[in-house]
């Protein structure tokens, strides 16, 4: 079990080199997730199912976290087609109901969007109140697997061809 006293620098998680792709990438989501849910900010939080303004900004997630969606998730034609249409905006994972279609294997990075206020992110000309502690989680997880976050549509792209 994690906890937040355990995480004081981006050098205080770090995974086996040993470790394989995939395990490294299971290790580091489901440390983001125990260590998220017992955040504690958490409740300020205003983030809820259907409200996905934060799934038009553009995402980072490392080679590990890709291959794992990619194993983890059967893409459909649909979601494949707007990976390849992809350039910017509109997330190719988010469903015509404005929820995410790979939630449990979304990448890191989006595991550590929250906001205190929908209204902030709503409005583009206001900058949304991000809790940090999720985002020092997420850069000392990513640091942990010791891999280089990249453009998450370009690198399914790339994973696919």
């Amino acid at each position: 079990v994690y906890k937040r006293q355990e995480v004081t620098s981006l050098e205080s998680i770090r995974f086996r080199q040993e470790e394989a792709w995939e395990d490294a990438a299971r290790h580091a989501l489901q440390a983001a997730d125990a260590i998220l849910a017992e955040a504690p900010g958490r409740s300020a939080w205003d983030c809820a199912r259907g409200c996905a303004h934060c799934c038009h900004l553009p995402v980072m997630a490392t080679p590990s976290e890709v291959a794992l969606l990619l194993e983890k998730v059967s893409l459909t034609s649909q979601q494949r087609a707007r990976i390849e249409e992809f350039e910017s905006g509109r997330c190719a994972f988010l469903g015509d109901d404005d929820c995410c279609e790979i939630y449990e294997a979304r990448p890191l990075k989006c595991r550590a969007h929250t906001s205190s206020s929908v209204a902030a992110c709503a409005d583009p000309t206001r900058p949304v109140p991000m809790d940090p502690w999720p985002v020092r989680v997420i850069q000392a997880l990513h640091a942990g697997m010791g891999e280089e976050p990249e453009k998450l549509h370009a690198a399914l792209r790339r994973a696919l061809s």
